[in-house]
Formats: C-alpha cells, structure tokens, sequence
C-alpha cells in the first residue's frame, strides 16, 4: 500500500521535501510595495479556503520540542498571528508566546527576505493592528481562521526566498536522537537515518483529532518488537514518511466521505475522466446522462478493442476512518480497473428497480442515498465496519451484508405502517439488489428477480406481497382514502407470518367486492384469483430474512404496475372524451 502511495506522489509531481507542506488561508492582509495597509481580504471561494502548495511546516513535536512553544511561518491562526478573539475573549499565555514566536519568525527570515520587515514593522503597529481587527470583526471572521501576508500583488508564501533560512531553523529544532544509527527504509530498501516520528494526516472530519492523526505510529509497548522505540519499528526516512503522507493528503481531497469514512482511490494511468469508473460512480447526473449508461458504453469500448490502455491499468482503494490520533486502515484494495467497471456496471443494475408508476426505472442512487435508506435521520446510525461492507459490494463485487437487508426491512415496515414512504424505491432497489447476490451465492428463485413485475417467479412469498397491493388497491376503490387501510393494519405480520393472514384479507375482500359495480368487482375478482392461484397454499408459517425482502418486493411491484394501469385507464378515458 505505502509503495502505491509513493508512486502516486511521484506520478502527481507532489512537492515533498519535509518541512513544507500545502496549506489553506480564509484572509490576508493587502499591503502596498512600501508596507501600508490596504485592507483584509478574503480568500474564500465556492466555500473552499485559498490553497498555498508550497508552505512552511512544523509538526506537532516540532512545535513543542525542547519546552519551547512555537508557533507556525507566514500562515497561522488569526489569534496567533494579530491577537484576534471574539466577544473580548481572554487570550491564554499560549496563545501570546505564539504570536511574539511568529513576529520573531519574521524578524529572523528578514535577511534573506527583505519585504519580511515590512510585515514585521505593521505588526508593531498597533493602531493599524486594531484597524485589521476591526475590518475582521466586521466580516465576521473567527479566531481560528488561517490568515497571511499580500504585498503588493505577492503572496510572501509563494516567494521561495524564505526556503534557506527555513530548512536551517527547522534543522536547528529538530529532535536530537542520540542514535543516528542508519536502518533499511522498509519503502525503499535504502539505508536512511528513521524518522522517529512521522507526519500527521488531517482528518478530523472522520472522527481524528484536530491536530492530526498518524497512519504510522507505534506510541505503546504493545506496538513495538526487538527493543525498537517508535517508529523504528517500521523504519522510514523523514523524506518517505513526508512523501506518503503527503500523497495521503492530496487524496484526502477528492475522497468520497460517508459519515466517519471515506474511500480514497486513485489509477496506476490517469485516463480521461468519461473512462474513470470512479468518477462516473459519483456523477451527479448533471448532464442527464444515467450512470449506468456511461458505464455500458465504457464496458462495449473496452472488449471492443477501443480503449487498449484501460485493459492493463490498475486502481487502488482505501478505505479510511478517524480513531482519535490514529488512522484506521479499514480497507485497501487494488485490481485490474476492467473489473472495476464490471463491478460497477453490476452495481448499478443490481440496484436498478421500476419507478413508483411502473414507467420507467429509477436514476441510478448514490451511495450516500443507499445508505439514507437504511436509517431513520443522521447516517452515523450506519455502524462504520457496514459502510465499508457497502463500498466494498459496489466496488469489488461482494455480497449486500444481512444487516444492510435487515435495517432496510426494519424502516420499510416502519413507514409503511405510518403511511410515510420515503426513499421506498431506493429501498426496493438494495432489497432487490441483496436478493440476486444471494441468489447467486444460494441459489433459489432470487436469481429470477427483475426491476419490475415477474408473475413468472415461482417463489409463492413474492406472490403473497403482490396479493397485499391488490387488496389495498381494491380497498381504496371501495372505501376512498381511509387513515388506516389494509396495508398499514396488516402488513407487518403478513410480511413475517403470512399464512396466519392472509385468509383473514382474502375474506374481508369480499366486502369490499360488494361495494364496487358489477364489471369493476368481477375484474378485481379475476386479479385475486390469478395471484392466489400463484400461492397455492404453499406459504411458510414465518418468513426469512430474504423471504421478507421478497414480499416488500412483490408488494412493491404489483403497486408500480397497479399505477401505471390506472395511468392508463385515466388517459384513454380522457381521449374518449376528446
């Protein structure tokens, strides 16, 4: 894994030399060419902050080495950097240490840098200080917003004539290890002073600590072997532990985040954007185009012979989460990206289910609406371990987990009974989608499962969800609209214990028959008996797991078609009348 992200360092020119980093800013202060203050302005944009690639960086031993506190070079914290809180908020002696280190830093890079002094004289300033505060203020800025230095039309932090006098003074505060003893790079192979402690990545938005979490670190003696201490135990340069760190933060950008994880991917090739299966997994739709379109057409491109290039390319898969200042490796992957595109494909069409009217098929879901279906309100009721599970059934082919099946089922049930269906197709879509990857594991009449209607189906479970939507159905034209009609008294235990039910339906149908004219009962009367008929008392006394997702199903469909019949009925009766 730490080899891919090397290569992927290298293949994307990452700027990687220790002590530099990329870092974002939310303001900065204009100044003129002679050192005037102009006015704070503000980087944002499209909600993002303005990214430096190349900055000045200290990690957290760095900042602290020796008992001495430090701040950060040219970008850092408002509070830091001017002293800014909000509501007169007492400032601590941290926070002041910082602020005279980083007018210190200032000072000290001036020589190298000459505009550096300017920045240092306004700092002094303090009526001009309390004029930046003031603007602040008023644009509403918070004390841990990043900000740096505008002179003229220059970002000082895009200069490189801060870079000598930086790597000397990081030099000079690094950890003085009394064994400079050389090991083998586990990455490399070649002999390297280790570094004891590696860089931080940033992933507080999964559950890591704001200051950063390691994916290497070995902070207790059960992590460690043969007398080793840290990071030792997996000996790195300064420059590799730099390096996939660093790759690990570009990535972390264009992650897809679900709740406490996320999925980083990236190809061995870069290819065009409309040929990354990756991309087209998380397309918005924008252009109207279904995913699942896109992918048939990249399927047919590639076993055509027209895209060569993608046949021998590869694609690596991590999935992430935040343990306080560790990263959880939960998953790495790594294939052939042709079986990547098959599995997508299969994804999408597993999921692929009729729209409520039976008139055409649902826009292929994103992982984050499947997921939404799942639970009642906030997606960190999905358990992080079943996300994983859920990416890994998109992305490498595997089984639906039982309990993705069970939670669906659970909410299912719920709002049926409430008469409240919301994301019911997207439901429908992954029962479906559990179902034909049982079936193929199971085998069984799951297999024979479509995105719409089958009376084909032998399984009389199906068939006894279907007599559901045809008795709610018949009720409704009977009785109109009524607060609790057949499907929210009765579905919950027609969907677990049907045969102690439907016999107890089938009889209270009768009456309803009785209030429906002649032509209209007697068609009603034919549509049960052909259901019925597909039955043929061979109902379990209790259902399964899967049994239970086949009856939502069933139930789901028959409403579909019932829908678009009715749709129909309307239109030519509304031609008639033309």
């Amino acid at each position: 894994m730490m080899d891919k992200l090397l290569a992927y360092a290298q293949n994307s020119d990452l700027y990687t030399e220790p002590g530099f980093a990329a870092k974002t800013s939310r303001w900065t202060v204009s100044m003129t060419d002679r050192g005037e203050y102009v006015d704070v302005i503000d980087l944002r944009t499209e909600s993002a902050d303005r990214e430096f690639k190349i900055c000045p960086h200290l990690e957290q031993n760095e900042l602290i080495c020796g008992g001495v506190t430090r701040s950060h070079f040219l970008i850092d914290t408002l509070e830091t950097v001017l002293l800014f809180t909000l509501e007169k908020k007492k400032l601590n002696e941290k926070i002041i240490k910082k602020h005279k280190c980083f007018i210190n830093y200032i000072e000290a890079a001036s020589p190298e840098y000459k505009d550096l002094d300017k920045i240092a004289f306004l700092l002094k300033n303090g009526d001009v200080v309390q004029r930046i505060i003031d603007r602040l203020t008023e644009m509403k800025a918070k004390a841990k917003d990043k900000i740096t230095f505008l002179i003229a039309d220059t970002f000082v932090v895009e200069s490189d004539k801060w870079h000598g006098w930086w790597r000397n003074y990081r030099e000079s505060i690094k950890s003085k290890d009394k064994n400079k003893n050389k090991m083998f790079c586990v990455l490399t192979g070649e002999k390297a002073i280790p570094a004891m402690t590696h860089p931080k990545v940033g992933i507080s938005r999964i559950g890591g600590q704001p200051s950063g979490s390691v994916l290497v670190g070995f902070d207790k003696e059960a992590f460690s072997s043969y007398g080793l201490t840290k990071s030792k135990n997996a000996a790195m340069s300064e420059k590799t532990s730099t390096t996939y760190v660093n790759a690990l933060t570009e990535l972390l950008k264009y992650g897809q985040y679900i709740s406490n994880t996320v999925l980083l991917y990236w190809l061995k090739k870069t290819v065009a954007d409309d040929d990354n299966p990756f991309l087209i997994f998380s397309d918005d739709q924008s252009d109207k185009i279904a995913s699942i379109e896109k992918l048939k057409r990249l399927i047919i491109s590639v076993k055509s012979g027209e895209k060569p290039e993608l046949i021998h390319n590869e694609y690596y898969l991590m999935i992430l989460s935040g343990s306080g200042g560790r990263v959880m490796l939960r998953h790495w992957a790594e294939d052939r990206l042709t079986e990547l595109i098959d599995n997508i494909y299969s994804w999408f069409n597993d999921l692929s289910i009729t729209t409520p009217d039976s008139k055409g098929y649902m826009d292929s879901p994103k992982m984050q609406a499947v997921l939404k279906s799942m639970i009642l309100k906030d997606l960190k009721e999905v358990p992080p371990d079943l996300i994983t599970k859920m990416w890994l059934a998109a992305y490498r082919g595997q089984a639906i987990p039982r309990a993705a099946a069970a939670m669906v089922l659970k909410r299912t049930m719920s709002e049926i009974v409430s008469n409240s269906e919301k994301y019911f197709a997207v439901k429908m879509g992954l029962l479906k989608a559990y179902l034909l990857r049982y079936g193929k594991l199971h085998g069984g009449d799951y297999v024979n499962i479509k995105s719409e209607l089958n009376t084909d189906i032998v399984n009389p479970v199906y068939h006894a969800g279907r007599l559901l939507a045809v008795l709610a159905d018949l009720q409704q034209r009977a009785l109109g609209n009524i607060n609790a009609g057949v499907v929210q008294r009765y579905y919950s235990a027609a969907s677990t214990t049907p045969r102690l039910v439907i016999g107890r339906l089938l009889k209270t149908s009768q009456h309803h028959l009785g209030k429906l004219e002649s032509g209209l009962a007697h068609w009603y009367d034919n549509r049960i008996a052909d259901v019925v008929k597909k039955i043929n008392d061979k109902l379990p006394i209790t259902l399964s797991l899967e049994e239970q997702s086949l009856f939502a199903l069933g139930y789901y469909h028959q409403k579909a078609y019932s829908n678009r019949e009715k749709m129909e009925n309307r239109s030519k009766k509304e031609e008639v009348k033309e």
